[in-house]
């Protein structure tokens, strides 16, 4: 099964349960904060997208706010913003998503709910978004690809068919029904299908 490095600026002990924490050679002290580069914000162009992740928003066809920030919360999203700004980066805000703010219920994507499981496979997953199982699949296979990937090039389908043909070792205990669905998308037909829902 796929495992990487996981590098946060004091990067926690090997977790004892889990021998994949005891792959990686961390840097001295477990600090990886001199691979943080200067100035590598400057002139990066990095979008805020208010409503629904910072602002409450009214879906159309609904009666009560959703989602949004506490007082608490937005005061530390808006120190981090600030901070970004002061390294160099290019704060476009508000940069909204289309599909979260439009007023009518079939293209606005937070009222459609996300394919989640068998019953929405190909073939009956026209109520819902693909956005979900489409991305998974794209991203676990980008992921897959990366240097820290242990098994290089795997990819989504790969890890779905050893956690079948491992199943007596209890490899899918709770079942894999988002990976199956995820895996039967074709990330190049399927694409102009998952890109409308933005």
């Amino acid at each position: 099964m796929p495992r990487f490095c996981l590098a946060f600026s004091k990067a926690p002990r090997p977790d004892p349960n889990d021998p994949a924490t005891r792959t990686c050679t961390p840097p001295p002290g477990r600090d990886y904060t001199r691979f943080l580069k200067a100035g590598a914000l400057k002139g990066r162009r990095i979008g805020i997208p208010r409503a629904f992740y910072y602002d409450s928003i009214t879906l159309p066809g609904e009666g009560r706010e959703r989602r949004g920030l506490n007082p608490e919360q937005a005061k530390v999203m808006a120190e981090a913003i600030a901070i970004l700004k002061a390294q160099g980066a290019e704060i476009v805000d508000p940069s909204e998503i289309p599909s979260f703010v439009d007023k009518d219920p079939k293209n606005n994507f937070l009222s459609w709910p996300y394919c989640s499981g068998a019953n929405q496979a190909k073939g009956k997953d026209e109520n819902c978004s693909v956005n979900f199982k489409y991305g998974m699949k794209r991203d676990f296979n980008n992921w897959a690809r990366e240097p820290w990937a242990v098994r290089a090039g795997e990819e989504l389908s790969e890890l779905r068919q050893w956690n079948l043909n491992h199943v007596k070792a209890g490899a899918i205990k709770f079942g894999q029904s988002r990976i199956d669905i995820s895996d039967e998308m074709d990330l190049e037909s399927d694409r102009a299908r998952n890109e409308a829902m933005f």
